[in-house]
């Protein structure tokens, strides 16, 4: 329930900051995040940061009750996953800038057509690049350890981004209906 709150205060957070940006040009493709320099001072930022970390903890723990690494194992698997987890970051923060679109849009009362296609653009391709992440680490795992390893970090990864993505979508309005003149 508290993560609920803080979620939604998240969004809210989102459309302020948001609403502020809505000047600046929409470009056609994936949106980037901010510079590090520029991320320390975003509020949004500083709570997704914050959340991932506490995020990882919580991953890094529950792998090690499911998996049960061996010492040698353990040598081979956290390296990559710390890589995986890197770039699922950097491709979290495309979220999180298409969240940004999403609720200006929302709170300006201005999508239309050609951003609501390229918001849907954006959103296919951000689940294409996050699912051939996950196939990719699943690879290397299982080249590197066993496929039933890899079969394990797959489901896991699977678990947590479906909860995740529940928790997101359960605090995005839904697109209104457009303004007909």
């Amino acid at each position: 329930m508290i993560r609920q709150t803080i979620f939604t205060a998240l969004l809210l957070c989102l459309a302020f900051v948001c609403a502020s940006d809505a000047a600046k040009p929409s470009a056609a493709t994936m949106p980037e995040a901010p510079s590090p320099e520029a991320r320390k001072s975003d509020p949004v930022y500083k709570y997704i940061d914050a959340a991932r970390a506490d995020l990882s903890d919580g991953k890094a723990k529950l792998i090690n009750q499911v998996m049960t690494l061996s010492t040698d194992e353990s040598a081979k698997f956290w390296p990559i996953y710390n890589e995986y987890e890197d770039e699922l970051f950097a491709l979290g923060d495309q979220r999180v800038e298409m969240t940004r679109k999403f609720v200006t849009a929302q709170a300006k009362h201005s999508l239309d057509d050609a951003s609501a296609t390229a918001l849907a653009d954006d959103w296919f391709r951000f689940e294409s690049q996050r699912l051939e992440l996950i196939k990719k680490y699943h690879h290397r795992i299982a080249a590197e350890l066993s496929p039933t390893r890899a079969a394990q970090f797959t489901q896991i990864e699977h678990r947590v981004g479906t909860v995740i993505d529940l928790l997101v979508a359960s605090e995005l309005p839904l697109i209104r209906n457009p303004q007909r003149s």
